[in-house]
């Protein structure tokens, strides 16, 4: 019979694969994390800067950027 070695050849494969799953699924969560910051950030640095003035319905209301 031949010997085998759980690291080279994998003795315990679904445990690997829950492994390898859970490293593909915390990789893609820092993806989607690194996504949303980037339009956060986009979406904040090409906001109007000074006074924005909103009137409607409500009446009128006055805000500073």
């Amino acid at each position: 019979m031949e010997k085998r070695c759980a690291l080279s050849h994998g003795i315990f494969p679904k445990e690997r694969a829950v492994k390898q799953n859970t490293l593909y699924l915390l990789v893609g969560a820092l993806v989607v994390v690194v996504i949303a910051l980037g339009a956060y950030v986009y979406h904040e640095q090409t906001k109007p800067k000074g006074v924005e003035l909103k009137i409607d319905d409500k009446g009128i209301s006055i805000q500073q950027n």
